[in-house]
Formats: structure tokens, sequence, C-alpha cells
């Protein structure tokens, strides 16, 4: 709760003027884009109104039926404006991410925002080289697959005859008990005694 309180202490502490142009000046296209969606996340879809027509708005086009403007959600503001001030304080690069040009899978990589935005959680003073420690630490988590080598294939030889198919196995045959056997037909040999 604390935290919510000094973000909304920090929005209002701000006028929307002020708040405005903070961002329009110093933030980056994903705190943008975050700002765009609070506001739109707001919106009550009904009377015809178009996902593309909504798009439209959130992009600052004109539309022959205008429709009600959308307000950024405060939280959000708050939020972004908080990223922003700790970002100017400490003088981080104004990005997301902590490599400068990243490779194009990690084009999307948040460590820069999510390492600022856990010191500001937490409340407590850090410096700039423990924020760019834990964004590196972070992405280099997050992204290590990109650097790992697969391992290689072993290549068969060109000049490799074919392999033979390999030989049936014989049936399997039934096992006989190691007890002897009785004769089938029991054959008695007896003498006759002569009288």
């Amino acid at each position: 709760m604390r935290l919510r309180e000094k973000r909304n202490a920090a929005a209002e502490s701000f006028t929307a003027e002020q708040a405005n142009a903070l961002i329009d000046q110093f933030a980056t296209e994903h705190e943008k884009a975050t700002l765009v969606f609070s506001g739109l996340a707001g919106a009550n879809v009904q009377f015809g109104w178009r996902l593309r027509e909504l798009a439209a708005v959130a992009a600052g086009e004109d539309l022959e039926r205008p429709l009600p403007p959308f307000e950024w959600n405060p939280a959000a503001v708050a939020e972004v404006t908080a990223r922003i001030k700790l970002r100017q304080e400490l003088r981080l690069p104004s990005r997301e991410c902590v490599v400068r040009k990243p490779p194009p899978e990690a084009d999307h990589c948040l460590c820069l925002s999510e390492a600022i935005d856990a010191v500001i959680a937490s409340g407590q003073r850090t410096t700039r080289d423990e924020v760019l420690k834990a964004a590196r630490q972070a992405h280099g988590e997050t992204w290590a697959w990109l650097k790992r080598k697969p391992k290689p294939r072993p290549v068969p030889p060109a000049h490799a005859p074919p392999r033979e198919a390999p030989k049936p196995r014989p049936a399997p045959q039934m096992v006989r008990s190691a007890a002897p056997k009785r004769p089938r037909h029991a054959v008695l040999t007896t003498e006759r005694r002569s009288n």
C-alpha cells in the first residue's frame, strides 16, 4: 500500500501539464504505449465502435464520428513519471534495455526498466552502477540462450559404404524343463517262468 500511496502522491504533486511534458520529452516508446493502453483499458466498447477506430484515436487521427477522449490511468502515469525521475536522477540512459543495440530477438527487452522499478519498489537509495549491474545481470539471465552455440551434429563420411540391413532375430523357441521326461508307454518286461 505504501508504494501505491507514494506513486499517487507523486502523481498529484505534478500537474497534468507537467506530467505530459515530462512524458513527451523523456518517456521511451514502451512507456508511451503503456500509457496509451492504460487509457484504452477503461474504454467501454459499445454503440458500434470498432477496434480500428479506437486504435486510430489512440494514434491521434481524427475520425468522422468522434469518440470520447481517453484519460491515462493515474497509476500508470505515476509509475512512468517515477521511473523517468529516477532515470534522470541516476543519469541512466533513456531506453528499456541496458544493451545499446540488442539483437533482433531481444529488441523488446525490459531489463533496465525492470531494474529501475525494483529500486523504486524497494524504496532504498542506490547508485547508478548498482542499477546497471542488476540490469546487466537480468539481461544476461534472460537472453543467455542467444550466446549458446548448438552442439555440432556428426557428419557421416561422404564415401562410407551403405549400411547393411539388420539381420532378423530368430524366433524364440520353447524352453524345455530340466526334469526328465516320462515315457509315453510303459513297457513292462517280465520274464516268464517255466514250470
